[in-house]
Parts: structure tokens; C-alpha cells; sequence
């Protein structure tokens, strides 16, 4: 028979969480975040990252806590019953997992630590959910090795497109974007603030933190 139990650990995970969000995300917090350019309150993120929360499904070797899925359970039920504002499944896990899947780690241990937050832009106007809807163009930068070939092996691409619903792009120290190089669909890392990067906050239903994202000819770096 399935056991559907939680372990006292994982009991002790919910008490923790949900304390933490009692104090640190009350109501009245939450609707200071609503719209809010930033998005998620700094101090909240901090003690998640000083009780290894923030790097819970990230992997031990990579400076996170290596827990599983029903670990994540524990936490999101807690984060969602206080309506939390975190970037934690828009960072850690979105973000997270992929850069871990792709076996590009550099970055691991500053997202697990919360020291850096990466923002996922996947979504496009009218694009839908799946490979067709790419049309974000990815072309290798013609400079970005110094021989001047423009191959783009060295991973410097320059990309032009429209990303929708992005969401703590303002707080992200990268955003993941997805782009279309030919035939062929890949990741590619690029910082909110630089050149040919341009943020603007959309109102959502919801009142949370999305942005649009257009990039002419922004700067970025493959993955994977």
C-alpha cells in the first residue's frame, strides 16, 4: 500500500515554511508586491536562502540541498497557501533544472545560494506554447571569438525578437531565452540590463511581476 505520510522531516519542512511565510509574507506584504517593479520582497529571499530553501531541488554537488519532488510539495503547498512572492519556481526550478539538465553549472551555486535569480523568457505574442511559436532569431556575433568567422562557437549569439509574461525579468541577473537559430531551437543567457534589452512591466490579472522583453540585437551566451 502506498504510504502517503509525510516523515517528521518533512513535517518539520512544513512548520518551517510555513512560520517563515507567516512572518515574512502576511497579507499586507503581499499587497505591497502586487505590480511592484521588483516583484518579491529581498528579505523574504534572504532567510529562504539562509535555511537552504531556496536550493532545495538543486543538487548537493552544486551547492543545493538535493531533495525530491514531494519535498518540493511540502514547500510549495506552504508558499502558495501565503499567496508567497518568491522568483523560487521561476529561478530554482525552471531555470535551475535546465541549467542543470544541460549540464551548464557555473551558475548553480549562486542560484541555490539566492545570490543570483534567473528569469525564464520563453512565452511570445500570439506564439503558443510549443516550438512553432519560437520566432525569436538567435545569429552568431561576428566578433565573438576575435577570429572574426561569426561561427559562434564560442557561444556569443546576438538576438532579436519579443518575449511576453517574463516574470521578476527587473530582479533577474540573467533571463533564459529561448530563440530559434535556423532550424534548430536553443537556450541562451541574457542580462536584463544590457544593450538592446528593453523591459516593459506589464499589468496582469493576477497583479504580479511580468514584463515584456524585447531584444534588438542583445548580446547573449548559448547554453549547452
Amino acid at each position: 500500500m502506498l504510504d502517503l505520510n509525510f516523515t517528521p522531516e518533512q513535517e518539520m519542512l512544513r512548520d518551517v515554511v510555513r512560520s517563515l511565510v507567516t512572518e515574512h509574507a502576511p497579507l499586507s506584504v503581499v499587497r505591497e508586491m502586487e505590480d511592484d517593479p521588483h516583484g518579491f520582497p529581498p528579505e523574504l529571499w534572504k532567510r529562504l536562502a539562509d535555511l537552504d530553501l531556496v536550493g532545495l531541488l538543486l543538487p548537493e554537488e552544486h551547492g543545493g540541498s538535493g531533495m525530491g519532488l514531494l519535498e518540493g510539495v511540502v514547500l510549495y503547498e506552504e508558499l502558495g497557501r501565503g499567496l508567497t512572492p518568491v522568483p523560487h519556481l521561476a529561478s530554482s526550478v525552471l531555470a535551475g533544472g535546465l541549467l542543470t539538465r544541460l549540464g551548464a553549472t557555473e551558475w548553480l551555486p549562486r542560484l541555490a545560494s539566492g545570490e543570483a535569480v534567473f528569469a525564464p523568457a520563453w512565452l511570445e505574442p500570439d506564439g503558443g506554447f510549443g516550438p512553432e511559436g519560437i520566432r525569436t532569431t538567435a545569429t552568431p556575433a561576428p566578433d565573438g571569438d576575435g577570429d572574426g568567422n561569426g561561427d559562434g562557437s564560442d557561444g556569443d549569439f546576438v538576438l532579436d525578437g519579443v518575449k511576453r509574461h517574463v516574470h521578476f525579468a527587473k530582479a533577474a541577473d540573467r533571463l533564459v531565452v529561448l530563440a530559434r537559430t535556423g532550424d534548430d531551437i536553443g537556450y541562451f543567457l541574457v542580462a536584463p540590463d544590457a544593450p538592446g534589452v528593453t523591459l516593459t512591466q506589464q499589468f496582469s490579472l493576477a497583479s504580479d511581476t511580468q514584463y515584456r522583453v524585447d531584444l534588438a540585437g542583445a548580446r547573449a551566451q548559448r547554453l549547452g
